[in-house]
């Protein structure tokens, strides 16, 4: 008989290509019959959707309007409690649950209670609330509930057999609610449709003309503004510098905005999906901005994922893993505001040499780290490692 794994989340639409395409792929390598369960809300554009596959099985949730909002806790809540019972009528032998939502950690840790012998899989690919863009004063207010939020989380870990964290900032913060269990730190990976050659016949190395800095992804409430501006500032004093957007958001303007008064030009592109296409753009380009406000809990994101990707060192703020791996492979340059004038000097001037040798330890950090062949491998190994332990807690 076939063994049966189940794969729940909330985020099928943008988490699919990332992260679940690889949890499905190595499962099936080990032989196991996969079936996904998520909602029929995208949570980006808010609307209700179908997802035409033979795996999939999505259920009814409540619809809501803003991110933060007690109609997105209900909804999430109803998603938990569905999933559960369908997964109840599967019986799988192997569970993978996304995380967040919160609620979703909590109510399938009732499942392992009742099914012992199920190897129970929790992935942590974000953290509520510690990331939500709420304001500190709101966060000060509501500590108790927030902490409690958390919580919902924590105390769940102890239920499952592993736990998959989408970067060790967040392995290490919940490091004391892990104890024995088994754990590992897997980042997120994207389709590689461009080989490197291709990338490097495409590129254009043009350091000594104008300076070109890209911004890719969404332009929200996490974005630190203010140090984009201060970082294209500092560059215009030794180079003109032009900044290219392939994004979206309820921020663009005001982006778009400070730049220009910055004193950069702006290229703005619009949502871009096709590789191909970004790469027309981002060739010409030399640094990619990964800037979030320093309240933002991240340490990798899809955006640094993305200039990895192309071959685009960064020019970055993020603590943790991103700016642990900038130090160590020099495939950019970490900043903020205390940073000196020389360093903003070195990035404009860098000569053509120096900078090919950034392009290239950017482009092997994405192979090594972030690469279809690596998160494969890693997703594998950890399975098996889970299958072969025995089961009960």
């Amino acid at each position: 008989m076939m063994k049966k794994a189940v794969i729940i989340t909330c985020f099928y639409s943008y988490t699919y290509d990332t992260r679940l395409c690889y949890v499905q792929k190595a499962l099936e390598d080990m032989g196991y019959q996969c079936t996904i369960i998520t909602s029929d809300f995208e949570h980006r554009s808010k609307n209700k959707y179908t997802i035409n596959s033979q795996f999939v099985k999505q259920v009814n949730v409540i619809p809501y309007k803003k991110n933060v909002s007690f109609s997105r806790l209900f909804s999430h809540i109803e998603f938990a409690k569905k999933a559960y019972n369908l997964t109840d009528h599967i019986q799988p032998d192997l569970i993978y649950i996304g995380s967040p939502p919160n609620s979703c950690a909590k109510i399938f840790s009732k499942y392992k209670r009742k099914h012992p012998s199920v190897k129970m899989v929790l992935a942590i690919t974000d953290m509520w609330p510690e990331t939500m863009p709420i304001p500190g004063k709101i966060k000060r207010i509501g500590s108790p509930t927030f902490a409690l939020w958390k919580n919902i989380r924590n105390h769940s870990i102890k239920f499952y057999n592993g736990i998959i964290f989408e970067c060790d900032l967040f392995k290490n913060y919940l490091s004391k609610y892990i104890k024995n269990r088994y754990s590992k730190t897997i980042y997120l990976s994207k389709k590689d449709t461009i080989s490197i050659c291709e990338k490097e016949q495409k590129r254009e190395y043009h350091v000594f003309d104008e300076l070109k800095l890209a911004y890719i992804g969404s332009i929200n409430n996490i974005i630190d503004i203010d140090m984009i501006a201060n970082i294209v500032k500092k560059l215009t004093q030794y180079r003109s510098v032009r900044v290219s957007i392939i994004g979206d958001g309820e921020k663009k303007a005001e982006l778009i905005d400070k730049i220009k008064i910055a004193g950069a030009t702006v290229d703005d592109y619009g949502i871009i999906y096709d590789d191909n296409q970004k790469y027309q753009i981002l060739s010409s380009n030399h640094y990619g901005l990964n800037v979030m406000k320093n309240s933002v809990f991240v340490g990798a994101t899809m955006k640094s994922l993305e200039y990895l990707y192309f071959g685009l060192p960064m020019l970055n703020n993020i603590a943790g893993d991103t700016k642990k791996i900038i130090k160590q492979f020099h495939c950019g340059f970490n900043l903020d505001y205390r940073t000196k004038d020389s360093v903003y000097k070195q990035i404009a001037v860098l000569p053509e040499e120096k900078y090919r040798r950034l392009v290239q330890h950017s482009q092997k950090v994405f192979l090594e780290f972030f690469s279809e062949k690596a998160i494969l491998k890693k997703m594998r190994d950890f399975f098996e490692t889970i299958e072969y332990n025995d089961a009960s807690i």
